[in-house]
Protein backbone atom coordinates (compact mmCIF):
# COMPACT_ATOMS: atom_id res chain seq x y z
CA UNK A 1 0.00 0.00 0.00
CA UNK A 2 1.46 3.65 -0.78
CA UNK A 3 4.57 1.98 -2.74
CA UNK A 4 6.30 5.12 -3.34
CA UNK A 5 6.89 4.80 0.25
CA UNK A 6 10.34 3.81 1.32
CA UNK A 7 10.14 0.10 2.99
CA UNK A 8 11.97 0.49 6.81
CA UNK A 9 12.36 -1.30 9.17
CA UNK A 10 10.28 -0.26 12.17
CA UNK A 11 12.25 1.02 15.17
CA UNK A 12 10.40 2.00 18.47
CA UNK A 13 11.25 6.06 18.96
CA UNK A 14 11.68 5.78 23.34
CA UNK A 15 11.40 10.23 22.29
CA UNK A 16 8.83 10.36 19.82
CA UNK A 17 7.17 13.82 19.08
CA UNK A 18 4.06 12.39 18.82
CA UNK A 19 1.15 14.81 20.75
CA UNK A 20 -1.82 12.62 20.19
CA UNK A 21 -2.79 9.06 17.95
CA UNK A 22 -6.04 8.18 17.41
CA UNK A 23 -7.56 4.84 15.86
CA UNK A 24 -11.65 5.33 14.70
CA UNK A 25 -14.17 2.65 13.39
CA UNK A 26 -17.60 4.17 12.29
CA UNK A 27 -20.17 1.74 12.02
CA UNK A 28 -24.21 0.79 11.11
CA UNK A 29 -25.81 2.51 13.79
CA UNK A 30 -25.92 0.10 16.78
CA UNK A 31 -29.46 0.89 19.26
CA UNK A 32 -27.49 -0.53 22.01
CA UNK A 33 -25.16 1.86 22.42
CA UNK A 34 -27.66 5.17 22.51
CA UNK A 35 -28.62 4.15 25.74
CA UNK A 36 -26.62 4.81 29.24
CA UNK A 37 -27.42 1.20 30.19
CA UNK A 38 -25.68 -0.25 26.62
CA UNK A 39 -23.00 1.95 27.97
CA UNK A 40 -22.26 0.78 31.20
CA UNK A 41 -22.31 -2.99 29.36
CA UNK A 42 -19.66 -1.64 27.36
CA UNK A 43 -18.05 -0.02 30.27
CA UNK A 44 -17.64 -3.44 32.81
CA UNK A 45 -15.65 -5.02 30.16
CA UNK A 46 -12.98 -2.33 29.58
CA UNK A 47 -13.63 -0.75 33.34
CA UNK A 48 -9.83 -2.24 34.17
CA UNK A 49 -8.03 0.06 31.43
CA UNK A 50 -10.62 3.10 31.56
CA UNK A 51 -12.57 3.72 34.94
CA UNK A 52 -13.84 6.80 34.63
CA UNK A 53 -17.02 7.31 32.37
CA UNK A 54 -17.93 11.07 30.85
CA UNK A 55 -21.06 11.14 28.73
CA UNK A 56 -21.08 13.47 26.26
CA UNK A 57 -23.15 14.94 23.15
CA UNK A 58 -21.74 14.33 18.91
CA UNK A 59 -23.66 17.16 17.53
CA UNK A 60 -24.10 16.42 13.68
CA UNK A 61 -25.07 19.73 11.39
CA UNK A 62 -26.92 19.01 8.38
CA UNK A 63 -27.68 21.92 5.34
CA UNK A 64 -30.68 21.25 3.21
CA UNK A 65 -33.32 23.05 1.81
CA UNK A 66 -35.11 24.73 4.99
CA UNK A 67 -31.73 26.05 6.33
CA UNK A 68 -29.33 24.39 9.05
CA UNK A 69 -30.55 21.07 11.22
CA UNK A 70 -28.81 20.42 14.50
CA UNK A 71 -28.70 16.86 16.45
CA UNK A 72 -27.43 15.53 18.90
CA UNK A 73 -26.70 11.89 19.38
CA UNK A 74 -25.05 10.75 22.74
CA UNK A 75 -21.67 8.91 23.47
CA UNK A 76 -19.12 8.02 26.26
CA UNK A 77 -15.69 8.96 27.29
CA UNK A 78 -14.38 6.05 28.86
CA UNK A 79 -10.75 7.42 30.48
CA UNK A 80 -8.39 6.22 32.33
CA UNK A 81 -7.16 8.35 36.10
CA UNK A 82 -5.17 10.87 34.62
CA UNK A 83 -6.78 10.89 30.75
CA UNK A 84 -3.61 10.14 29.05
CA UNK A 85 -5.55 7.15 27.42
CA UNK A 86 -9.02 7.80 26.05
CA UNK A 87 -12.02 5.17 24.63
CA UNK A 88 -14.74 6.99 23.06
CA UNK A 89 -17.91 4.57 22.40
CA UNK A 90 -21.49 5.47 20.58
CA UNK A 91 -24.08 4.22 18.11
CA UNK A 92 -21.94 4.86 15.53
CA UNK A 93 -18.57 4.98 15.97
CA UNK A 94 -15.42 3.42 18.73
CA UNK A 95 -12.22 5.27 19.11
CA UNK A 96 -9.73 4.95 21.07
CA UNK A 97 -7.49 8.34 21.90
CA UNK A 98 -3.91 9.00 24.06
CA UNK A 99 -1.36 11.38 24.84
CA UNK A 100 1.15 8.57 25.71
CA UNK A 101 2.01 6.54 22.92
CA UNK A 102 4.54 4.46 23.44
CA UNK A 103 4.76 1.52 20.04
CA UNK A 104 2.32 -0.05 18.13
CA UNK A 105 2.45 -3.15 19.86
CA UNK A 106 0.62 -1.76 23.32
CA UNK A 107 -1.75 0.64 20.77
CA UNK A 108 -2.61 -2.91 19.08
CA UNK A 109 -3.31 -4.42 22.32
CA UNK A 110 -5.91 -1.76 23.00
CA UNK A 111 -7.29 -1.65 19.82
CA UNK A 112 -8.07 -5.60 20.06
CA UNK A 113 -9.58 -4.95 24.01
CA UNK A 114 -12.06 -2.11 22.81
CA UNK A 115 -13.33 -4.35 19.60
CA UNK A 116 -13.58 -7.32 21.76
CA UNK A 117 -16.03 -5.39 24.07
CA UNK A 118 -17.70 -4.02 21.21
CA UNK A 119 -18.23 -7.58 19.68
CA UNK A 120 -19.40 -8.41 23.38
CA UNK A 121 -22.05 -5.86 23.75
CA UNK A 122 -23.76 -5.87 19.82
CA UNK A 123 -23.92 -6.86 16.38
CA UNK A 124 -21.96 -4.78 15.00
CA UNK A 125 -22.75 -5.88 10.71
CA UNK A 126 -21.58 -2.90 8.54
CA UNK A 127 -18.04 -0.85 9.05
CA UNK A 128 -18.69 2.94 7.47
CA UNK A 129 -14.88 3.98 7.93
CA UNK A 130 -11.87 2.79 9.43
CA UNK A 131 -9.08 5.72 10.16
CA UNK A 132 -5.50 6.12 12.34
CA UNK A 133 -4.07 9.28 13.35
CA UNK A 134 -0.62 10.56 14.67
CA UNK A 135 -0.18 14.29 15.16
CA UNK A 136 3.51 14.69 15.54
CA UNK A 137 4.78 18.28 17.13
CA UNK A 138 7.73 18.41 16.50
CA UNK A 139 10.17 21.81 17.84
CA UNK A 140 13.15 23.50 15.91
CA UNK A 141 16.66 23.50 16.54
CA UNK A 142 18.77 26.22 19.03
CA UNK A 143 18.71 28.54 16.06
CA UNK A 144 15.09 28.29 16.15
CA UNK A 145 15.05 26.40 12.12
CA UNK A 146 13.47 22.82 11.50
CA UNK A 147 15.77 22.48 8.35
CA UNK A 148 17.85 19.29 9.26
CA UNK A 149 14.43 18.04 11.19
CA UNK A 150 11.40 18.17 8.51
CA UNK A 151 12.32 17.32 4.90
CA UNK A 152 12.26 20.34 2.28
CA UNK A 153 9.65 19.57 0.96
CA UNK A 154 7.44 19.62 3.32
CA UNK A 155 8.96 23.07 4.71
CA UNK A 156 8.80 24.71 1.41
CA UNK A 157 9.48 28.71 1.95
CA UNK A 158 10.36 28.39 5.38
CA UNK A 159 13.86 26.00 4.11
CA UNK A 160 15.01 29.74 2.94
CA UNK A 161 16.93 32.11 6.07
CA UNK A 162 15.41 35.28 4.30
CA UNK A 163 11.68 34.20 4.10
CA UNK A 164 11.97 32.70 7.31
CA UNK A 165 12.12 35.88 8.99
CA UNK A 166 9.00 36.98 8.16
CA UNK A 167 7.20 34.03 8.15
CA UNK A 168 4.23 33.97 9.92
CA UNK A 169 2.33 31.14 9.33
CA UNK A 170 2.81 28.19 6.84
CA UNK A 171 -0.01 25.06 6.71
CA UNK A 172 0.08 22.42 3.72
CA UNK A 173 -2.19 19.61 3.22
CA UNK A 174 -1.77 16.45 0.78
CA UNK A 175 -3.61 14.13 -0.25
CA UNK A 176 -2.76 10.64 -2.31
CA UNK A 177 -4.85 7.53 -2.68
CA UNK A 178 -4.39 3.87 -2.80
CA UNK A 179 -7.53 1.80 -4.13
CA UNK A 180 -9.91 3.04 -1.16
CA UNK A 181 -7.45 4.03 1.09
CA UNK A 182 -6.52 7.70 1.58
CA UNK A 183 -3.13 8.93 2.97
CA UNK A 184 -3.54 12.76 4.18
CA UNK A 185 -0.60 14.74 5.51
CA UNK A 186 -1.36 18.17 7.29
CA UNK A 187 2.09 19.78 8.00
CA UNK A 188 2.66 23.61 9.17
CA UNK A 189 3.75 26.36 11.60
CA UNK A 190 3.21 29.17 12.92
CA UNK A 191 0.27 31.42 15.01
CA UNK A 192 -3.57 30.47 14.92
CA UNK A 193 -2.10 26.95 13.38
CA UNK A 194 -0.50 25.79 16.66
CA UNK A 195 0.89 26.84 20.19
CA UNK A 196 3.46 27.26 21.05
CA UNK A 197 4.36 28.92 17.46
CA UNK A 198 7.31 27.77 17.43
CA UNK A 199 5.95 23.99 16.95
CA UNK A 200 5.98 22.32 13.72
CA UNK A 201 2.78 19.90 13.36
CA UNK A 202 3.06 17.03 11.27
CA UNK A 203 -0.33 15.41 10.74
CA UNK A 204 -0.09 11.65 9.50
CA UNK A 205 -3.75 10.64 9.00
CA UNK A 206 -4.57 7.20 6.93
CA UNK A 207 -8.24 6.37 6.31
CA UNK A 208 -10.59 4.27 4.35
CA UNK A 209 -14.68 5.35 4.15
CA UNK A 210 -15.42 2.33 1.97
CA UNK A 211 -18.36 1.29 3.43
CA UNK A 212 -18.02 -3.52 4.47
CA UNK A 213 -19.15 -6.32 5.90
CA UNK A 214 -17.70 -5.63 9.63
CA UNK A 215 -15.45 -8.02 10.54
CA UNK A 216 -12.42 -7.81 13.93
CA UNK A 217 -9.81 -9.47 12.07
CA UNK A 218 -10.05 -7.87 8.88
CA UNK A 219 -10.51 -4.24 10.74
CA UNK A 220 -7.25 -5.04 13.15
CA UNK A 221 -5.28 -6.03 9.90
CA UNK A 222 -6.24 -3.02 8.07
CA UNK A 223 -4.86 -0.90 11.35
CA UNK A 224 -1.88 -2.79 11.08
CA UNK A 225 -1.89 -1.66 7.65
CA UNK A 226 -2.41 1.74 8.44
CA UNK A 227 0.34 1.80 10.68
CA UNK A 228 2.54 0.73 8.55
CA UNK A 229 1.74 3.62 5.80
CA UNK A 230 2.31 6.12 8.88
CA UNK A 231 5.54 4.80 10.07
CA UNK A 232 6.71 4.93 6.75
CA UNK A 233 5.20 8.16 5.79
CA UNK A 234 6.64 9.76 8.91
CA UNK A 235 10.58 8.49 7.79
CA UNK A 236 10.05 10.03 4.56
CA UNK A 237 9.32 13.68 6.20
CA UNK A 238 11.96 13.48 8.93
CA UNK A 239 15.61 12.73 8.32
CA UNK A 240 17.21 9.57 9.45
CA UNK A 241 20.00 11.77 11.15
CA UNK A 242 17.15 13.55 12.96
CA UNK A 243 15.03 10.35 13.84
CA UNK A 244 18.18 8.66 15.52
CA UNK A 245 18.25 10.91 18.11
CA UNK A 246 14.67 9.96 19.25
CA UNK A 247 15.69 6.48 20.23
Amino acid sequence: MFDFLDQVTPVTLGENPLAQVVAQVKFSAQSTLNSPQGASLFHDLVSEQYPRRLGEQQQTVIAGPGGLTTTATPQWRLTDLNGRWACVVGPEQLALETSMYTDWSEMRGRILTVLGALTEVTKVRVRERIGLRYVNHILPDDSGSFVDRISNDLLGRAVNPTWRQSLSAALAQTVFSDGVARLVIRAGTGEGIVEPVSTFILDIDCFDEQPQEYDPESTIDRFDEFNDVAYRCFCSCVPEEFRTTMK
